[in-house]
């Protein structure tokens, strides 16, 4: 996650850090979820 950090943070585009945030959300969300097929 470092490098995403980097790269957010050296972007002067607040949309371009917002839209890698977003992303890495929603990847880790998607981790989560693969992680627990069924456990509700």
């Amino acid at each position: 996650t470092t490098d995403a950090a980097a790269l957010a943070d050296t972007g002067s585009d607040p949309r371009l850090a917002a839209a890698l945030a977003a992303l890495l959300a929603a990847l880790g969300i998607a981790l989560r979820l693969r992680r627990r097929p069924e456990a509700d």
